[in-house]
């Protein structure tokens, strides 16, 4: 028989056998990998693709169980009609539509997220069961995102299972409320690490997230595992609290975290917007505290002898400071308007002002310091008597000041600090802030005793956003008058601040930096006017 001249005249059947062994050569070609390679490609997966690899074989079963990170997260369960709905719910939330219409989309939206939830549960529970026969895995750190629900079983015992039972040192709990739509909420289950069930080894949790979630009950006597769950916490930070949250609330926390080192309250709600620490325990070196709210609060620091850095941001507060001795870094970004929705701004227009003091008072071991004041009409005034005194300061920077403010108001701090070596100003323009102009804005009359003053320290000057207004110019005069050892000052027409987290920054030119080659001439005519009084500095002037 002659051979056949191409594979396609053999027969079927034989076509079939030649083509099986190759088949069977290339089955199970990612299973031939190690594991360490296994890993990467798990660790790139979201959680339920990566746990839903383990029903593949033996192997793979065990894989999943050495990720470090798992996430839990509703959204990743609804689909897209949901988002589609929560869009046409916040663009009908910003027009006119009738209320009818938007309640319409709330029911559905309730029912989309009630099923997700329910999914979510029963998925939970799947996985936390199945993980009961060998409750050891190899996590550091696990994220929940959820709905608020009364239905809590399966997320407590995730939390409390992911604490005392996997050892995470690294815990996310987010409870989403678009809208506000829900009065539900969330707590933290301090509860389930009562219960004999779970494991008695010590707890490992170092940073703790909260959004929208309790730190703690409502009532101080149902926290009897408090101590337990915070043991060995050092990173606390709590976001998006209700507004109905008590001050007391975050007074407890500090006091249930004995080993509590940084501490974070960001975008938190707080009745009357005031509440005060005294901690004489606490180890608490780093505090961020941001209210939302638009009126005026008040935070009392009585005792946080460990405190070195502070930052404050939102509407003003007025600051008392106790023991604090180590506070070396402060920043203050009030970048709200605190006035628009005051009763006597409503009513009668009248804004209320501010005491430069109320900020800075009982600060003698500042270093740095970080000013953000901001607003359409300046709101900061001197006291009637001498400023605190701010001994140590040694770096300040005054940012996104509103360009139609009277920069000289800065003398006020530059008197108080005597030891003052760095002066950093940015300028910010009327577009980004807003401004409405100078209107309103009254002009600070200096006496003409103020004309002795001298400072023996400062050395650096940068101002940022300068456009050789004449209060501009005359603060520059002032500074070359009255600081001997000044010995540069550089004035940027589009500088910025480039912040190095909220206690260090560095201010930068752009490299396509605008020349001042028509101004110049004139600019440092206008400042050079009256040699006379300029003759104690030899600084330099230098523009970009």
């Amino acid at each position: 028989m002659e051979a056949p001249l191409s594979v396609y005249d053999q027969p079927l059947r034989l076509r079939r056998e030649r083509r099986r062994p190759l088949v069977a050569r290339g089955e199970d070609r990612l299973g031939a990998l190690p594991d360490d390679v296994l890993h990467l490609v798990l660790r790139r997966l979201d959680t339920r693709s990566a746990l839903a690899t383990s029903a593949l074989s033996r192997r793979w079963a065990c894989l999943p169980r050495e990720l470090p990170t798992l996430e839990f997260k509703v959204r990743d369960i609804l689909s897209q009609r949901y988002n589609q709905y929560l869009q046409r719910r916040t663009d009908a939330a910003n027009s006119r539509v009738k209320p009818c219409s938007i309640k319409k989309l709330d029911v559905v939206l309730s029912r989309y997220e009630r099923r997700g939830m329910r999914s979510l549960a029963d998925s939970l529970g799947g996985f936390l069961h199945a993980d009961d026969a060998n409750p050891r895995r190899g996590v550091h750190s696990v994220k929940l995102e959820i709905f608020p629900t009364h239905n809590s079983g399966n997320l407590n015992r995730l939390v409390a299972t992911a604490v005392c039972g996997w050892g995470v040192e690294d815990l996310e709990v987010v409870v989403l409320n678009p809208d506000a739509r829900h009065s539900a909420g969330y707590s933290f289950p301090h509860h389930c690490f009562a219960d004999s069930s779970f494991p008695n080894g010590g707890v490992k949790l170092k940073t703790l997230k909260l959004s929208n979630c309790a730190p703690l009950a409502a009532r101080p006597d149902a926290n009897t595992a408090t101590a337990r769950a915070f043991s060995a916490l050092t990173v606390l930070v709590l976001q998006d609290m209700p507004r109905t949250t008590r001050g007391r609330v975050y007074e407890a926390v500090i006091r249930a975290c004995p080993a509590l080192e940084v501490l974070h309250l960001r975008s938190c709600g707080c009745r009357r917007r005031s509440f005060s620490v005294d901690a004489p325990d606490s180890r608490i070196t780093e505090l961020l505290i941001e209210f939302t709210g638009r009126a005026y609060g008040k935070i009392e620091l009585r005792a946080l002898p460990r405190l070195e850095r502070l930052a404050c941001m939102g509407a003003p507060l007025d600051l008392k400071f106790g023991c604090v001795p180590q506070l070396a870094g402060l920043n203050l970004s009030y970048d709200e308007d605190a006035n628009s929705k005051t009763p006597q701004f409503v009513l009668f227009g009248v804004r209320t002002t501010c005491l430069l003091s109320s900020f800075l008072t009982n600060l003698t071991g500042l270093e740095d310091l970080v000013l953000g004041f901001t607003g359409p009409e300046m709101w900061i005034v001197r006291p009637l008597d001498d400023m605190p005194q701010l001994g140590k300061l040694k770096r300040l920077l005054v940012a996104d000041m509103p360009s139609s403010w009277d920069i000289t108001w800065i003398r006020y701090v530059l008197e108080a600090a005597p030891s003052l070596e760095t002066l950093h100003i940015h300028v910010a323009d009327d577009d980004d802030v807003g401004s409405g102009g100078t209107v309103g804005n009254k002009l600070i009359h200096w006496p003409s005793s103020s004309l002795e003053f001298k400072h023996q320290c400062l050395r650096e000057v940068v101002v940022g956003g300068f456009q050789g207004t004449r209060r501009q110019v005359q603060f520059v005069r002032f500074l070359r008058r009255a600081c001997t050892a000044l010995r540069e000052v550089v004035l940027l027409r589009h500088g910025h601040v480039v912040e190095k987290g909220l206690w260090d920054w560095e201010t930068l030119a752009p490299k396509q930096e605008c020349q001042w080659n028509e101004e110049r001439h004139a600019t440092m005519s206008e400042i050079e006017d009256g040699t006379d009084d300029i003759a104690c500095c030899a600084s330099r002037i230098v523009f970009g």
